[in-house]
């Protein structure tokens, strides 16, 4: 059995979170090429998930046990809104205005700034959404400024879900965000074989999310124990293999299956990689940056192979994520309010 250690920082998360942003890239460099997932690795696979779902939904999984952990050992909704607010938002308005102000006319058209609606762009900032900027990358495969940000939303609604259930007392009851998660998995089970279609593509991915963030603060408020048990490592990565062949079913065996996987590698207690722990969080910040990078290499250089293109944006966005994290990120999360009931998180929760 698999030894676990109750600290903060004896623990692999910061590591899993730079691994799946990684991933990211790896799956969104052939895809940006060659403007179709037939050449992403995972999907060449299997034929269902590619390795930037696979990783989002690793994202959503962390980031629900950590965020209900959160909460559980500190109940305060003002104190829950403000660590929530200076660990997504900043980094997500800098890389906003960025896009909009110095990607948008590198790759946008002679007239940019004249088409720029400042209204638009202001309340895309503010709803977390895809920066309203005039069209860039024309006549390119995803002519997006940053095709990434669009799970933020999503991962801050999963943030309000906890918010409201915990106001309202649901995590005093023993097994109510458990039955909660039941009904996320029953309605995306639903949807997923259509026999109750959610309405549009942003219903679908709610329900997503939610199932694979309710999956993971259930194993943070019922399963620390289970995420223990090393024995249950193969039977559980041969039905993870077999789900992923499944396209029906791919998405439930990456939650109940990888959710045990990566969560039983995030929470092991750090040996020989304890010194990871130590080094900065990258991984928001490489999330946030790794599209404009790759979309710009391709557009300055549009020969560029697909392996080429990832190498060269898993460098530069290890770099834009070591500024954001020290010009941005870190000196937002250190104005946090210390006080002796609070033991913040050592590592950071959102993708």
């Amino acid at each position: 059995m698999a030894v676990l250690k109750a600290t903060d920082r004896g623990n692999h998360f910061n590591l899993m979170r730079l691994a799946f942003a990684c991933l990211v890239i790896v799956a969104h460099g052939p895809e940006i090429v060659h403007g179709d997932r037939s050449r992403e690795p995972l999907t060449m696979m299997f034929g269902t998930l590619s390795f930037g779902d696979l990783a989002v939904d690793g994202f959503f999984l962390l980031s629900g046990y950590l965020i209900v952990k959160s909460w559980t050992r500190r109940p305060d909704w003002a104190a829950f809104l403000a660590a929530r607010a200076r660990r997504i938002l900043p980094g997500f308005f800098v890389a906003s205005l960025l896009c909009a102000f110095v990607v948008g006319p590198l790759g946008g058209g002679a007239d940019y700034f004249e088409q720029f609606a400042l209204s638009a762009f202001g309340w895309s900032l503010l709803t977390l959404a895809q920066p309203a900027i005039p069209p860039v990358f024309d006549g390119t495969y995803y002519p997006l400024v940053n095709g990434s940000v669009w799970t933020i939303i999503h991962e801050v609604r999963c943030y309000l879900a906890v918010l409201l259930f915990g106001v309202l007392g649901g995590f005093r009851l023993r097994f109510a965000w458990l039955a909660a998660t039941v009904v996320c998995v029953l309605f995306f089970l639903l949807a997923r074989f259509d026999a109750w279609p959610l309405p549009g593509t942003s219903g679908q991915h709610m329900a997503r999310f939610f199932m694979l963030f309710g999956v993971g603060g259930c194993f943070w408020l019922y399963g620390r124990a289970l995420l223990a048990r090393s024995s249950l490592v193969l039977p559980a990565s041969l039905l993870f293999v077999i789900a992923l062949s499944m396209p029906q079913w791919a998405e439930i065996g990456v939650a109940l299956f990888g959710g045990f996987l990566f969560l039983h590698i995030a929470v092991r207690e750090a040996t020989s990689l304890a010194w990871f722990n130590r080094l900065p969080d990258l991984s928001y910040g490489v999330y946030l940056y790794a599209w404009p990078i790759t979309k710009l290499l391709l557009w300055c250089w549009p020969g560029l192979t697909a392996p080429v293109v990832t190498a060269i944006t898993l460098a530069a966005s290890l770099a834009a994520g070591a500024l954001s994290w020290f010009l941005v990120e870190r000196p937002f999360m250190n104005q946090r309010t210390r006080t002796p009931a609070y033991r913040p998180d050592h590592v950071t929760d959102t993708p």
